[in-house]
């Protein structure tokens, strides 16, 4: 399951899963291979949570953000936090996006859900 946003050139995964079942077998890379073919000209972000050796779940942490990297994304070190926690924004490589980028899509969708 991939539930994005798109706003102005900028594509915001803002969830991405697949069934713990199906993990390993390449469903994760289609899904990314699709978004990257459709959306060949935006900008793609999402964030992860920041690597923290004290979290409880640093080392799932530390997978995800492999997999993005391994999978068409890249890191500027750009960290920003947001719903109270620490995150870090990643982008598709080739595309950059700044921390800016996510702060401009968020404001357009949350601003538009206050006017409904």
């Amino acid at each position: 399951m991939i539930y994005y946003s798109e706003y102005q050139g900028t594509i915001y995964i803002f969830y991405f899963a697949i069934d713990q079942q199906l993990q390993s077998h390449g469903y994760g890379k289609i899904m990314l291979d699709y978004m990257f073919e459709t959306f060949q000209q935006h900008k793609i972000i999402l964030l992860v949570e920041k690597i923290n050796s004290k979290a409880e779940n640093n080392e799932q942490r530390i997978r995800r953000k492999k997999f993005y990297l391994k999978n068409g994304f890249t890191s500027n070190q750009q960290f920003l936090q947001t719903l109270g926690l620490n995150f870090e924004l990643i982008h598709r490589e080739g595309n950059t996006a700044y921390v800016a980028d996510y702060q401009k899509i968020r404001e357009y969708f949350y601003s538009a859900a206050k006017n409904d």
